[in-house]
């Protein structure tokens, strides 16, 4: 892991769904854009990083604002073995994931500055406003 602080602009969202939402997870908009749900179509446009645990039971309330990291550095949960410089999408499992290792036109959220080696370790990523990458083998 890197060391020193990492600046963030972050943003309360009011979680939805019907799962807990996991610290470093990738998280998209939902409804009116106050609310955020998590990133599990692979390849979404990914609105932000969540700040946060949060139970299942709290998000069943409808009540919960989550803290979602939305640009600067930010510390994020890897879905596969990430390199430095990467670019990075989400995994149906709302884990960032590089783009190469997906074939298709992607959302890219941000970029590695620091390395997995393997999914479920967390990576210090520099957010980036949305751009669609294609990885389609020509």
């Amino acid at each position: 892991m890197g060391v020193g602080a990492n600046y963030v602009l972050s943003k309360g969202h009011v979680a939805t769904g019907a799962t807990a939402y996991v610290m470093g997870e990738l998280v998209v908009a939902s409804g009116d854009g106050t609310k955020c749900a998590r990133a599990t179509g692979a390849g979404a446009k990914v609105r932000g990083v969540c700040a946060e645990n949060v139970d299942v039971a709290k998000v069943l309330t409808g009540k919960v604002v989550l803290g979602v990291h939305m640009i600067g550095i930010a510390r994020v949960l890897a879905g596969a073995a990430i390199a430095v410089e990467d670019r990075l999408t989400n995994d149906a499992t709302a884990r960032a994931v590089p783009v190469a290792a997906a074939v298709g036109a992607k959302e890219q959220f941000g970029v590695a500055l620091t390395a997995a080696s393997a999914a479920g370790q967390y990576v210090d990523v520099l957010l980036t406003p949305y751009e669609s990458v294609n990885t389609a083998v020509s």
